[in-house]
């Protein structure tokens, strides 16, 4: 007897290289980009959320983190890939982002540029947290961490990293129960294929 796990959605993780170099300058960034608008918009947002933006060292830092991880391993077949956008959040104690996906990206990411303990996980809802809800919730613990089946998974920040997934994927941030200020970047991706 066995179960097959089948359908996986993967969520994709890299480092960014000598983070701790440039961890200071993406935050002067985001701290600049936010003095010079200070209201920033509304999205999924309780914090801060800046506008699109289209160049910069936060796009850069992304940019490399991804060629990184495309060059280091042979998971796609891609021609190339595009950051379409990407934008900067700040989210201050008890802030938030509410449960969201991204219509028509790809996928979509985020590079976590300062995340205090207690600032907020990223929250995935299963895609079959619906349709399955009855079955997934009666597996045993040791089903559900063999076969990742869980309705909803908290992903904690992991400083310095980029993590990107489907962008239908549906995700939330957690509250900031820490006494500090998270800062993170959000982005859609395209993958461009020969086939």
């Amino acid at each position: 007897m066995s179960i097959i796990p089948l359908f996986p959605t993967n969520i994709h993780h890299v480092a960014v290289d000598n983070y701790s170099d440039i961890k200071a300058d993406l935050i002067g960034f985001v701290d600049a980009k936010k003095v010079a608008d200070p209201k920033g918009i509304t999205k999924s947002n309780t914090g801060w959320h800046s506008e699109l933006l289209n160049s910069g060292i936060v796009l850069n830092t992304i940019n490399s983190a991804l060629i990184k991880f495309f060059n280091n391993n042979n998971y796609y077949n891609i021609q190339n890939f595009e950051v379409t956008s990407h934008w900067l959040n700040v989210n201050r104690p008890g802030d938030t982002n509410v449960l969201h996906c991204h219509p028509g990206a790809q996928m979509s990411g985020v590079l976590w540029i300062n995340t205090p303990p207690e600032s907020g996980d990223l929250i995935f809802e299963s895609p079959n947290a619906y349709n399955q809800w009855e079955v997934m919730k009666n597996y045993t613990n040791e089903i559900r961490q063999q076969t990742l089946a869980y309705t909803v998974f908290d992903f904690t920040p992991d400083e310095g990293s980029v993590v990107f997934f489907p962008g239908s994927l549906y995700h939330a941030v957690g509250e900031n129960k820490s006494n500090d200020v998270r800062y993170s970047a959000g982005f859609n991706l395209k993958l461009w294929s020969d086939t």
